[in-house]
């Protein structure tokens, strides 16, 4: 990915916490929003969260053996919280809303860059 392209990808994540949980999600491009609300809730949860902070960190990351850093592994995650409905449940609100908040500022730069009407 190139620096810009990241640079979009950090502009969709937000943090999300749910008692004691932190989850960072990246909301799904416009584009890939059919797709995406028609996958099944755990599948959608495992591909808008790309990390996690709390209690269950070691169930779902491990350590870089080379530098030792955190890294989170995706299938790990959702193992784990694919048994925690009513967090997936969090995490899925949380994108719909990131959804409407973004659908609408796009709506108010068109609106602004759109012409006069005569």
């Amino acid at each position: 990915m190139s620096s810009l392209s990241e640079k979009h990808a950090r502009a969709r994540e937000t943090v999300l916490k749910v008692d004691g949980h932190e989850f960072t999600i990246r909301r799904p491009l416009s584009i890939e929003l059919p797709a995406w609300a028609a996958s099944q809730s755990g599948a959608a949860v495992r591909q808008v969260v790309i990390d996690y902070r709390g209690p269950a960190h070691d169930k779902v990351a491990s350590r870089d053996p080379l530098d030792g850093k955190h890294v989170f592994d995706g299938d790990a995650f959702y193992q784990w919280v694919g048994d925690r409905i009513s967090i997936c449940d969090k995490i899925f609100r949380h994108v719909l809303a990131e959804v409407e908040k973004h659908q609408k500022e796009v709506e108010g730069q068109e609106k602004k860059s759109s012409p006069p009407s005569p």
